[in-house]
């Protein structure tokens, strides 16, 4: 199954001379200096993402639902609509917000979520500090590069181990949710699994561990890309 990327550059040079900022475009006025409109801008973005979780709850029941493809096709002219992979364990981060669940072992897991969304620092987008405007800058551009989220939930979330005792696969088991982020709305959703490439691992000569993690992300982005076609034709999976 073809691994789709699609890859944007969003320009925001001119959007750097706005709201007090330099022409680096890296802020560094008071929290004082920053207008209320923006502040008001960065707490929408936060209470929209937060809503996402509680629409995850309320919508508990999961039974694999196909996308309205002809209604995707008009909104996006003919082209896909780009849903961004997003580790619903990370939007606890929108809340409090709470520290990144991917520190110490579990960083292996940060490929769960694109590194755009986790560029955007929520205790700055809350507190409005020193950096604020170029928080509130990727918030935005995050907006533009994404029309969908691709939230995975999992029920099973193992990494593959090499040691003395032999190869023990990963794997992931659960459910790819694509949510309209605005609304915010459940629009389809697909159950997903993958599993390691056991082959990978018997083969490996060099840094077999390095070997089989980089194999078993290939297959897990493989098994949600091939997931998500199930349902729709007209959206395309961006990774990382």
């Amino acid at each position: 199954m073809r691994w789709h990327i699609v890859v944007e550059t969003v320009l925001l040079g001119a959007t750097a001379m706005l709201m007090n900022c330099d022409p680096s475009g890296s802020n560094r006025s008071s929290p004082s200096a920053i207008p209320s409109a923006a502040r008001q801008e960065a707490a929408s973005t936060l209470e929209q993402w937060s809503k996402v979780r509680t629409l995850l709850g309320s919508n508990a029941q999961r039974v694999e639902t196909a996308c309205d493809d002809k209604s995707l096709s008009v909104r996006h002219a003919g082209a896909p609509g780009r849903v961004l992979l997003v580790d619903s364990r990370y939007l606890a981060r929108f809340e409090s917000p709470h520290v990144s669940p991917y520190g110490g072992a579990e960083s292996y897991w940060q490929m769960l979520t694109h590194s755009k969304l986790r560029a955007i620092d929520p205790n700055v987008l809350h507190s409005a500090g020193p950096h604020f405007i170029d928080a509130l800058l990727a918030a935005r551009a995050l907006a533009q590069f994404a029309d969908y989220w691709g939230v995975l939930e999992t029920s099973e979330r193992r990494l593959p181990q090499v040691d003395s005792g032999g190869f023990q696969p990963g794997s992931v088991s659960g459910w790819l949710l694509v949510i309209d982020p605005k609304a915010p709305r459940l629009m389809c959703q697909t159950k997903i699994s993958a599993t390691s490439s056991e082959e990978v691992a018997r083969s490996a000569r060099v840094d077999p561990e390095k070997a089989v993690c980089r194999d078993f992300a290939i297959q897990l982005i493989n098994g949600l890309d091939a997931s998500l076609r199930r349902i729709s034709r007209q959206l395309v999976l961006v990774a990382n």
